[in-house]
């Protein structure tokens, strides 16, 4: 594996993120391939399967008259609870008169890319190797919704830069990227909380403390003059271009205040829509429980499924799969604390938080903590100490791995992920 690049140029970034990502998928479904010939079944019939029917359905009818799947009752207490941006995307294509899987699958993998981008440029941050981190998320059990119409990839990117801008204090820019996250999924509230506390913090508190500890060091002994030739600071360079001056607005507090106020709209503005229309079966969070089973419940459910698998040795291993999955992300919190920025671990701990605390389907959490392996980037610092040939060694065991994982999933275990 190489090294890690210090500061990839903008290129070299979305080359080498585009070449990984089409390595790993290849891999992802040569295994989904090979075990469906043992099952006898299709790499279409896979891809298409479980939440795909929503929003493949959701794509080409709308929320009210989807095409599938089949539904009891009023079908938009059930298609509601799926956010619309992935729809209207794929609906683009399905009025050109292009098959939704295939759509799906192409804008999934171009997103994919995205975030792949992102999950390296954040480890190069961080002065870590950017192809390990970037297989880390690639390679991922349960990856293979990257290349399904799901909204993981969407949400994935579009997380990913929001945390990255997060980093740089490119608020403004972070702000849009959370709207429209809002508009993906639920989860977006995290990455929303995350962008409010720390512009928060660093427009507000730290310039506050910073002044009072300057206020007191700078404050003259008794009898002592204040110097009265205080230097005159230099006139600031005019920005010329227009691609500066923006910049320079972005950079403003005014811009950064601007994105915070915009981040929570889309999430917020879907909500409010949703409601409306579900007034009869209790607004969208009554349809996620009578559907989904899913609500916020401290995690009760979480240690019941938990005990029940970890006591039960006739249980599918799909079931041990996925409490391994949630156990790893509840030490890596754990582990990762102070290891990690802090804007970075505390977007992974509340996604993490969001999804073991409420109940749900628990074979689902695997794809649904993607967004937390952030947490997992300190075991990028680890291998970074072992020779090119370990390492590349692990990473091709983890991918197969991931990759059996995702195909068993799709392919034998018989309930929704």
């Amino acid at each position: 594996m190489p090294a890690p690049a210090h500061e990839f140029t903008t290129r070299s970034l979305w080359l080498s993120a585009a070449l990984l990502t089409a390595a790993t998928t290849t891999v992802t479904l040569g295994v989904l391939a090979l075990l469906g010939t043992q099952t006898g079944h299709s790499l279409t019939w896979a891809l298409s399967r479980w939440d795909a029917q929503y929003y493949m359905g959701i794509a080409e009818g709308g929320y009210f008259d989807p095409t599938s799947p089949v539904i009891d009752g009023p079908p938009w207490e059930r298609t509601l609870a799926f956010f619309p941006a992935l729809p209207a995307i794929l609906r683009v294509f399905h009025l050109a008169g292009i098959s939704t899987l295939a759509a799906g699958v192409v804008v999934s993998q171009l997103f994919a890319v995205v975030a792949c981008a992102g999950m390296m440029r954040l480890a190069d941050k961080l002065n870590l190797n950017p192809f390990l981190a970037g297989t880390l998320l690639l390679g991922a059990p349960l990856a293979v919704t990257l290349t399904m119409p799901y909204s993981e990839a969407l949400f994935l990117a579009l997380a990913l830069w929001a945390v990255v801008f997060i980093l740089e204090d490119k608020f403004f820019a972070a702000g849009l990227l959370c709207l429209v996250a809002g508009l993906v999924r639920l989860t977006a509230v995290d990455l929303i909380a995350v962008l409010v506390l720390v512009v928060t913090t660093r427009l507000l508190i730290l310039p506050r403390l910073r002044a009072g500890r300057e206020m007191r060091a700078t404050e003259p002994a008794a009898g002592e003059n204040t110097p009265s030739d205080a230097t005159t600071p230099a006139a600031a360079t005019p920005v010329t271009t227009r691609g500066a001056r923006l910049r320079a607005w972005a950079a403003t507090p005014l811009a950064s205040w601007l994105g915070v106020l915009l981040a929570p709209l889309g999430l917020a503005g879907y909500l409010l829509y949703a409601n409306r229309q579900l007034v009869d079966a209790g607004g969208y969070f009554g349809i996620q429980k009578d559907g989904w089973h899913s609500a916020f419940d401290f995690g009760q459910a979480t240690v019941r499924f938990l005990h029940r698998v970890t006591t039960d040795p006739e249980a599918d291993i799909g079931y041990f799969l996925s409490a391994a999955i949630m156990i790893l992300i509840v030490v890596a919190v754990i582990a990762s604390w102070r290891r990690l920025p802090w804007p970075v671990w505390l977007f992974g701990a509340a996604i993490a938080a969001n999804v073991l605390l409420s109940d749900g389907i628990m074979h689902s959490r695997p794809r649904l903590l993607l967004p937390a392996y952030v947490l997992l980037l300190p075991l990028v610092g680890v291998m970074q100490r072992a020779t090119g040939r370990t390492q590349l060694a692990v990473a091709c065991g983890y991918l197969v791995c991931g990759a059996w994982i995702s195909a068993y999933f799709l392919m034998v275990f018989p309930w929704a992920i």
